[in-house]
């Protein structure tokens, strides 16, 4: 992340994949992204609340020809994600709103919530518990083969 104001910063990341359970044999994905922090960064060691945006644009090229009918494509999509954490001496809380859609097709897409909570017991002991749901309309990547 790169800061560009006081409570905004924004970030570009260039990654590759390779996946059997995704069905990618190659994907090269670059993201351009923005975030805006409603507290101080100053107070992000004790809490956090931010709303970032994420331009993404991926090729991807699969092993096998996927239900829509592809063996690569190139990919835009967007996602917009709202967090919130917080630490203290007894431990910490963190929710994360997502929600991204393609372009090509707004009506693939995702929205998740997840929520995680970490109790301190004692130094170096904490108990962790993660709760997290999606509905999903965005796996472009499923094989034909076998589909029903």
């Amino acid at each position: 992340m790169l800061g560009i104001a006081p409570r905004w910063s924004s970030r570009v990341h260039l990654s590759g994949l390779q996946s059997t359970r995704t069905n990618t044999d190659f994907a090269l994905t670059g993201q351009l992204g923005t975030e805006y922090s409603f507290l101080p960064y100053e107070e992000a060691t004790q809490r956090l609340i931010t709303l970032r945006h994420a331009l993404i644009g991926e090729t991807v090229h699969y092993f096998d020809e996927t239900i829509f009918d592809k063996t690569r494509e190139q990919l835009l999509q967007q996602s917009l994600s709202l967090s919130a954490k917080m630490t203290r001496a007894w431990g910490s809380t963190t929710t994360v709103l997502t929600g991204s859609h393609y372009f090509h097709d707004v009506e693939k897409n995702k929205l998740s919530l997840l929520c995680a909570l970490a109790l301190r017991i004692t130094e170096g002991l904490s108990f962790d518990l993660f709760v997290q749901g999606s509905l999903v309309h965005d796996h472009l990547f499923l094989p034909k083969s076998g589909a029903s």
